[in-house]
């Protein structure tokens, strides 16, 4: 769970600070706190918020001394050209401001609950009786709004979103505040997933057949997907001609890239029977269907991929753009190197493109813990030792710190996680009965 801050400035003068609140755990819990949203210590699901990436306005989000992000259109936070606030007797958007990201381990429903704002003067077509003085919405689209649980958009695991704010000063004050409350609330409830609706246009996405390929001697059909949306869209398939059907969490911006072999970008997924055609659709509207060419052939990437998908147990395969690349620099590779010729916990690895797959290995008689976090995960969670310094040599005074991911083996055990991944993976060992046995991180990009 996260909670964070954020104020309001109009013509210079800030008119109202508010605390905007992250509700998570998710199936579903909600918390009321004023003034801060901060981390909650929850090792089981959390609601990230953060600055949308690459969007200007992200400028308007500050990270505090004590780590919370607060979303700040006041004095104290101008913009380069001198702007202090929202305009007076004006409506003003602001796309893309803040990011809502789903760290769970279960598709939610997001939204922000109600809130009370006065209500602007509607002439000259600038606003209406149902204008909001503050709204917030999806993706850049300002009709889109995600206020009120009726608005809730899903969002899949580990999958992210960008909301804006507009604002409706029309015929109010410099005085008089825009948000009533000091309190509003993201709501992040696996209950209320929310309805696509009209969100996706049925252009916006289509399904390609690929080829088939036989693995072990079972034939398997592979299929990518299209998503020209700037969210990700969960959809639905269906085999036409066979009873099989299944539900997809496509992340946004998945187009006809081009790469180079054996990992073509795209968001591939798998069956096991030749459909003609296969149907996606979204809230029951359908978006794309193609059947497969039955004397296509397989070129290597296409049998790569499958292979991938049958071996890892896998239906869906995101694949990005560049190939995933050790860092030779990272400090934890001398310590995994010599605890694996030692028969000491240690981690292996193989890498395909952008995915690669993690063996952790405990060959011991003792339990031991491993992390690892992927693309940057913000954040982590507090544990017994968190606060205290290790004590011994070679690390002797390091912060034990938070936990992110983690691998807890017992004697003899061994644990294997395939990753797919956007822009790096770190692992380490840092968590058993020897403190000369951890592993510093070790770090894989994309390049």
């Amino acid at each position: 769970m996260k909670r964070r801050n954020f104020l309001l400035g109009v013509g210079g003068t800030a008119i109202g600070g508010s605390a905007l609140l992250g509700t998570g755990a998710f199936t579903r819990v909600e918390s009321q706190r004023r003034a801060k949203i901060q981390v909650a210590k929850d090792s089981d699901a959390y609601l990230g918020l953060d600055g949308c990436p690459d969007s200007a306005n992200s400028s308007y989000t500050n990270i505090d001394r004590d780590g919370h992000l607060e979303i700040d259109m006041s004095p104290g936070n101008s913009t380069d050209a001198g702007g202090q606030g929202v305009n007076s007797d004006s409506h003003s958007y602001f796309d893309n401001v803040f990011q809502v990201c789903n760290n769970g381990k279960q598709k939610v429903g997001i939204w922000i609950d109600g809130f009370e704002t006065p209500t602007p003067e509607g002439e000259h077509g600038f606003g209406d009786e149902n204008d909001r003085a503050v709204d917030f919405y999806l993706d850049g689209d300002e009709t889109d709004s995600i206020v009120g649980a009726e608005n809730a958009f899903p969002l899949g695991v580990g999958q992210c979103v960008c909301v804006g704010l507009s604002t409706v000063t029309k015929g109010l004050s410099k005085e008089e505040k825009l948000i009533d409350s000091n309190e509003i609330v993201i709501n992040a409830d696996a209950d209320n997933l929310g309805d696509l609706g009209d969100r996706v246009d049925p252009d916006s996405m289509s399904v390609t057949g690929m080829c088939s390929y036989e693995v072990e001697g079972e034939e398997y059909f592979l299929w990518r997907v299209y998503n020209e949306n700037n969210f990700p869209v969960n959809t639905n398939w269906e085999c036409t001609g066979h009873d099989i059907s299944g539900a997809l969490d496509v992340p946004a911006n998945v187009t006809r890239g081009t790469g180079d072999e054996p990992w073509i970008p795209g968001y591939y997924f798998l069956t096991d029977e030749q459909c003609d055609p296969i149907i996606l659709s979204a809230n029951g509207t359908e978006v794309g269907r193609t059947g497969i060419d039955p004397d296509k052939e397989c070129e290597e990437f296409e049998r790569n991929i499958i292979k991938h998908l049958v071996e890892s147990g896998d239906k869906s395969l995101l694949v990005r753009d560049g190939t995933l690349v050790l860092d030779e620099t990272s400090r934890g590779l001398e310590f995994n190197d010599a605890n694996r010729e030692q028969e000491r916990p240690h981690v292996n690895w193989s890498i395909n493109g952008t995915q690669i797959k993690l063996e952790f290995v405990n060959p011991t008689n003792f339990t031991w813990a491993f992390d690892y976090r992927v693309d940057g995960e913000p954040g982590g969670v507090d544990d017994q030792w968190t606060g205290d310094e290790i004590s011994g040599e070679p690390f002797d005074g390091e912060d034990y710190g938070q936990r992110y991911a983690g691998v807890a083996l017992g004697p003899g055990e061994t644990d294997t996680r395939i990753l797919h991944v956007s822009e790096n993976v770190e692992l380490r060992l840092w968590r058993g009965p020897e403190t000369d046995w951890y592993i510093p991180w070790i770090t894989f990009n994309i390049e």
